[in-house]
């Protein structure tokens, strides 16, 4: 049933997360400490792994049939008929509204600056990212490591991509040199 998938898209790097690490450690230390059941602190090694591990399960994939998103909650699948159009945005962080954070990667909706409301998909909340708008009306954003690859990918699909000039240009000279090798 499932095509193997044209482009594998790797995700775009997670934020440095050692502060973060640092601070579970800490909480879950002291919980330990004064709740004086050392086994406690276990519960810190245990969501940095599931961090870890989350961040490794993370890719998405395009193929003819549609565009995966793998996470570590499973992986969805979004047809190839309901994508309209892709189109290129640079993130400069937001506020969350109803999402949540893995470690390396956000999912929910956000109020992003320059751009409003969004709903991310196993993203980061910066960089560079593409919105991908669905038929339904509604969007979602992803954030592959190489935007632009990725949308040459989009467009090979005869998805329309959209975004500043330079972008669609460098999309089309990308989507034919892959065509001519």
């Amino acid at each position: 049933m499932d095509q193997p998938p044209v482009v594998a898209l790797e995700p775009a790097p997670a934020r440095d997360e050692t502060l973060w690490s640092a601070l579970v450690l800490v909480v879950f230390g002291l919980l330990a400490w004064v709740s004086r059941l050392p086994w406690v602190f276990a519960g810190g090694p245990l969501l940095i792994f599931i961090g870890t591990l989350a961040r490794t399960r993370l890719g998405y994939g395009l193929s003819p049939s549609g565009l995966v998103v793998r996470t570590l909650a499973g992986s969805r699948v979004i047809p190839r008929e309901r994508l309209h159009r892709v189109e290129y945005v640079e993130l400069g962080g937001g506020l969350r509204l109803l999402a949540t954070y893995f470690p390396g990667y956000a999912v929910g909706l956000f109020y992003l600056s320059g751009l409003g409301r969004q709903r991310l998909i196993a993203s980061t909340d910066r960089g560079e990212a593409i919105r991908v708008h669905l038929v339904t009306g509604s969007s979602f954003i992803i954030t592959p490591r190489d935007p632009l690859d990725a949308l040459a990918a989009f467009d090979g699909l005869g998805i329309p991509v959209e975004g500043p000039r330079w972008v669609v240009r460098e999309v089309r000279r990308r989507r034919r040199n892959r065509g001519s090798s």
